[in-house]
């Protein structure tokens, strides 16, 4: 609700010309719409928020432990990330800046991945990772 209310304080203070193009924006422009066909409730914009994080975090995990499953069974693709990650951060934390320099984690991403899940084996893979981060919240206390 604070994210709508900062969209809708810029246009009324002239510090936008609309409620942005982005996804939020456009549910905030369907909320304001004349048209009573076309317009959202506050209730219908709120669940549409939610149903957008929660399917993103779903996929994020899905594809965070499949790739935690591949290194595992890709040794040699775990050793090449952790040598180039160690080379670009070091011991510090990673940055944006850097993040977009590491060549062999994107490769990854594109060679490790499954080309196609069927519905079962999305199943498998989301609840996978749902117990992998569970047990990693648990060790990580």
């Amino acid at each position: 609700m604070k994210m709508v209310k900062k969209r809708e304080d810029k246009v009324v203070n002239g510090e936008a010309d609309s409620f942005g193009n982005d996804f939020l924006g456009l549910l905030v422009n369907a909320y304001h719409d004349s048209d009573k066909n076309n317009k959202l409730s506050m209730e219908d914009l709120v669940d549409e928020c939610k149903t957008f994080y929660f399917a993103g975090q779903d996929t994020v995990n899905a594809l965070l432990a499949w790739t935690v499953l591949l290194l595992a069974i890709h040794g040699d693709w775990q050793d090449k990330a952790r040598r180039e990650v160690i080379g670009i951060f070091g011991n510090q934390n990673p940055q944006p800046e850097g993040i977009a320099k590491l060549r062999t984690v994107s490769k990854l991403s594109n060679h490790l991945r499954p080309q196609a899940l069927s519905y079962s084996q999305y199943f498998v893979v989301s609840t996978l990772s749902t117990l992998i981060l569970f047990i990693a919240n648990i060790y990580h206390n």
